[in-house]
Formats: structure tokens, C-alpha cells, sequence
């Protein structure tokens, strides 16, 4: 199913011309294979998301609202450039690839996002992180108004 819907997705934003997106699918499905990750699921938008803990919640935010969270974000080779305890913002305020990624996620769930280059910082990159790369964060929800 996976391999289908990676098709569609090279089909209708790959055939756009954007092979820094076909780059990031690439190593993204490289990493996943490397790290004999195999319970992943694609959004239509090419974020890759791993459950990491479930809960029974069935509450999940969305762009209007204020999150609370526990994060680490880190490169594909596992270096980490950024974490955080307890953190709050507004969703509307953040990458896309966490705009589209943390509703995926239910109150008390854990889980990771790979986040393909363009949905995170482009080709311009921002401090650690340089230009076109995929990166990856693992995300406690804890509660959002």
C-alpha cells in the first residue's frame, strides 16, 4: 500500500519537476528500510509518521490551536539539533511539516515525524539545519486548548 501511495505521491508532486522532493522520499525511504521501520504511514503531503505510544484519547488539534509538547528534533544520521520539555506555541506558528504532522497525534500519544525538506526549511535551511534537508522529531502531545 505504502509503495502505491509513494507512486501517487511522485505522480502528482514529483511530476511537478521538484526532485528535491523525490530526493527527500528517497532517503526517507532509505532510512525507514536502514532502521527496519515498517509501521509507518504518508500523509498526501509526504510527512512520514511512526506511532511511537498510543492513548485513548480521540482529541486531536488542529492549526488554531495552542499545543503543549515534548520534542526532539534530529537529522536522519541521528544527530539532534533541538529538543524540548513542557513547550507551547500555536500550531499556525511553526513548519508546515508540524502544522500537517502534530494533528496526527491525539492527547497523550507519542509519535515521530520525518519531515521531507520542503515542509520543513526549504532550501534556505535556519541555524543548525542546512538547506534541503529531511529531518525527523519525535513528538509527545500533551494537551492543547
Amino acid at each position: 500500500m505504502r509503495v502505491l501511495f509513494l507512486l501517487l505521491i511522485a505522480l502528482g508532486l514529483g511530476g511537478c519537476g521538484d526532485s528535491q522532493f523525490d530526493e527527500d522520499i528517497m532517503l526517507i525511504e532509505n532510512y525507514l528500510t536502514e532502521q527496519n521501520i515498517t509501521n509507518s504511514t504518508v500523509t498526501e503531503d509526504g510527512i512520514y509518521f511512526i506511532p511511537i505510544q498510543t492513548s485513548t484519547s480521540e482529541e486531536f488539534p488542529n492549526i488554531n490551536n495552542t499545543v503543549t509538547v515534548d520534542y526532539e528534533g534530529y537529522f536522519l544520521d541521528g544527530g539532534v539539533f533541538d529538543e524540548g520539555q513542557d513547550i507551547s506555541f500555536g500550531l499556525w506558528q511553526v513548519i508546515v511539516g508540524w502544522q500537517k504532522g502534530i494533528p496526527l497525534l491525539s492527547k497523550g500519544s507519542s509519535g515521530t515525524l520525518i519531515i521531507p525538506s520542503q515542509l520543513a526549511y526549504g532550501s534556505s535551511g535556519s541555524g543548525s539545519i542546512p538547506g534541503n534537508t529531511v529531518i525527523a522529531f519525535d513528538v509527545t502531545l500533551h494537551d492543547f486548548e
